[in-house]
């Protein structure tokens, strides 16, 4: 792209640092938010929304990245706070995502936060539906940015 002065474009999230992506004179443009503005921006909301206990669903090492600003703020609680932070991995086996589901439906936390890709949020939704998560009192903050594009309409009423 450099030697034709073709912009490449990128619009999914880039694994290698802004510096390298500049390094090519110019000609290349990742289109997907910074992930530490992410993480900043997911953290805003749940202190706007004056979340203080919350369980973190996370689909692999690679959210770290994304949900570290949320992850540091515990580095930051005194002890006299009530800011509480519960992180599952969401691990699929014979019942599906429905064993770590239903430690959290157990444990009765009701402020999620749900990490995970597109191409399984619908199958996970699913299931949180299927162990009551989706009722009235839970509440989600999906950061995947492509939500948006799969059909939330079972999800409305729990």
């Amino acid at each position: 792209t450099d030697s034709m002065e073709i912009p490449y474009i990128e619009t999914r999230w880039n694994y290698r640092s802004q510096k390298v992506i500049g390094t090519s004179g110019g000609y290349a443009f990742n289109l997907h938010p910074d992930i530490t503005t992410l993480g900043s921006a997911y953290l805003d909301l749940m202190e706007a929304y004056q979340w203080k206990t919350i369980t973190i669903l996370y689909q692999d090492n690679d959210s770290f990245m994304t949900l570290q600003k949320i992850l540091s703020k515990t580095a930051t609680v005194g002890p006299m706070d009530e800011f509480r932070l519960v992180v599952k991995q969401l691990i699929h086996n014979e019942n599906g995502y429905r064993d770590v589901l239903n430690e959290i439906f157990s444990s009765e936390s009701n402020l999620i936060v749900l990490d995970c890709e597109k191409k399984i949020l619908e199958e996970v939704l699913n299931q949180c539906q299927q162990v009551g998560l989706i009722s009235q009192g839970y509440y989600f903050l999906l950061t995947s940015l492509d939500a948006h594009t799969i059909n939330l309409d079972n999800f409305k009423y729990g």
